[in-house]
């Protein structure tokens, strides 16, 4: 299945999710039940490399991100953000995350010999998919954290302004 086509289907649950959960509360809980939808810009795994990143929820949220991963192609990731304390009291609150998608880059090189001599060489990347669990902090519009990618050997840190 294209990558995109699966990132297109997650965000598409993630609205009628959204959707569903507004409609089928009365008219008097909506406000206090309806999933609060926030998204922001920034780079790392949970913004697809470079772009933006939905969430959906009150502590625990859906996530769902999408951005470039520049010559490299698209990056995407969906999962779960759960935060210690509800976001924008004082003081910040810690968050534990869970995403599935891109979340590593491999090399690989091709080299040409001729007699043992080295006569030419070229890389491509390719991506790699698979889960990622991190630990986070989130203060006024900062998010910023680091992952772990648990199919590969891929670390990664983020930083995103959240709106």
């Amino acid at each position: 299945m294209p990558r995109s086509l699966i990132l297109l289907c997650a965000l598409a649950c993630m609205i009628v999710f959204s959707a569903v959960g507004t409609a089928l509360a009365d008219e008097s809980e909506v406000a206090a039940t309806a999933p609060s939808v926030n998204w922001g810009i920034g780079l790392g795994l949970p913004y697809g490399g470079g772009g933006l990143n939905l969430e959906s929820g009150e502590q625990t949220r859906f996530a769902a991100g999408v951005g470039t991963l520049a010559e490299y192609g698209l990056g995407w990731n969906v999962g779960l953000k759960h935060y210690f304390k509800e976001p924008g009291t004082s003081g910040g609150s810690g968050s534990l995350s869970l995403y599935f998608g891109t979340n590593n880059l491999h090399e690989r090189r091709y080299e040409t010999y001729y007699y043992g001599t080295l006569i030419s060489s070229h890389s491509d990347y390719e991506t790699e998919t698979g889960l990622s669990v991190g630990l986070g902090w989130t203060k006024g519009h900062l998010d910023f954290g680091a992952l772990h990618g648990l199919s590969g050997d891929g670390n990664s840190v983020y930083v995103g302004y959240r709106f």
